[in-house]
């Protein structure tokens, strides 16, 4: 089951973790991104939530998902569980990595 998450949700979460946000292209050059647009080994064009950069970066974005949600569940999608979030995909983007949800896209509505 694919989620998707309002883009204004996942800009506000990234603001509060105090991280940035790549809207299009991820560049290489920054770090500590929440990257809206990935498309990872396997899956052939489609696209989904990551967050470049190091452990503590991730770390920030999903605690923020986790707060907001506990504290706003009716913002969030239905089926949208913070847990979702648990076990990340990473990979190698030469000196940082990138942590990716295939299941988890980002739009305007929910798929």
């Amino acid at each position: 089951m694919t989620i998707t998450l309002p883009l204004e949700l996942v800009q506000e979460m990234a603001q509060e973790a105090g991280i940035g946000i790549d809207e299009d292209d991820y560049s290489g050059d920054e770090t500590g991104h929440v990257y809206l647009r990935y498309s990872g080994r396997g899956m052939y064009g489609r696209e989904c939530l990551g967050v470049v950069g190091g452990l503590s970066d991730l770390i920030k974005f999903v605690i923020a998902v986790y707060d907001d949600w506990r504290s706003y569940p009716e913002n969030w999608p239905k089926g949208f569980i913070p847990g979702q979030l648990d076990s990340p995909v990473t990979d190698s983007m030469g000196r940082e990595s990138i942590y990716y949800w295939p299941a988890i896209r980002v739009g305007e509505e929910e798929a």
